[in-house]
C-alpha cells in the first residue's frame, strides 16, 4: 500500500483535530458561524473525511491510482461523505445541544440565525432540504462516475461502499443509546464551575 494514503489519512485526522478547536471557538461565544463557515468546519469535524481517507486503504481500493482517488468526483464524494454524517449528528444532538446551551455548530441553530427562521419548524425543514440537497448530489456522482478506464469497477465499489458508509454512521447514530441524550454526555465546559469532580 502506497505511504501516502497513510499520510493523507493521518492529514485528515490532523485537520479534524485543528477544526475542533475552531468549532469550540464559536461555541464559547454562544454565536452560530456562518453558513459558509458552518460547512467548511462541520464537514471536517464529522469525522466523514477520516472514514472516506481510512476506506481507501481497505479491500482493494489501495490499488486505485491517484488519478481515480484524487479525482474532483471522488473528492466531492468525500466532503459530502463529511457533510452528510454532520448533518446526522446535527439533527440527532440538537435536542441535547438545546438542552444544555453553547453547542451553536449545528445545521438547524445556523440555518435559524442565519435566515430568522423558528428553530421549531421552518429552520429544522430549511436545514432538512440542505442535508436531502447533498444527499442528491452524492447518490448523483455515484451513479456518474467518469470513465476511469481499467479501475471503473473498483472505482465503482469504492463509491458504493461510501454510501454504505453514511448509512452505517447514521445507523450508529439512532442507535446511540446515550451519546446524544441531554445530560448523558459531559463536557467539562458545559458544568458548573467547568470542570468534573
Amino acid at each position: 500500500m502506497p505511504a501516502h494514503m497513510y499520510e493523507e489519512f493521518i492529514g485528515s485526522i490532523l485537520d479534524l483535530i485543528t477544526r475542533y478547536g475552531e468549532e469550540k471557538e464559536h461555541n464559547a461565544k454562544s454565536t452560530p458561524p456562518s453558513m459558509a463557515v458552518y460547512r467548511d468546519t462541520r464537514r471536517q469535524t464529522s469525522g466523514g473525511i477520516c472514514y472516506a481517507r481510512y476506506l481507501c486503504m481497505q479491500k482493494n481500493y489501495c490499488d486505485l491510482p491517484d488519478s481515480v482517488l484524487h479525482h474532483p468526483t471522488i473528492l466531492r464524494m468525500h466532503n459530502l461523505l463529511g457533510t452528510l454524517v454532520g448533518y446526522h449528528s446535527d439533527f440527532i444532538s440538537l435536542p441535547k445541544e438545546l438542552a444544555r446551551g453553547g453547542d451553536v455548530m449545528n445545521l438547524v441553530m445556523v440555518v435559524q440565525n442565519e435566515s430568522q427562521l423558528s428553530l421549531e419548524e421552518e429552520a429544522r425543514a430549511r436545514a432538512l432540504e440542505i442535508h436531502n440537497e447533498s444527499l442528491d448530489e452524492l447518490i448523483r456522482l455515484q451513479n456518474t462516475l467518469p470513465d476511469f478506464g481499467e479501475w471503473q469497477k473498483i472505482a465503482r465499489e469504492y463509491a458504493d461502499d461510501m454510501g454504505v458508509l453514511v448509512q452505517g454512521v447514521y445507523s450508529w447514530h439512532i442507535q446511540s443509546s446515550g451519546r446524544y441524550v441531554a445530560g448523558v454526555y459531559v463536557e467539562p465546559e458545559h458544568l458548573a464551575g467547568g470542570r468534573v469532580d
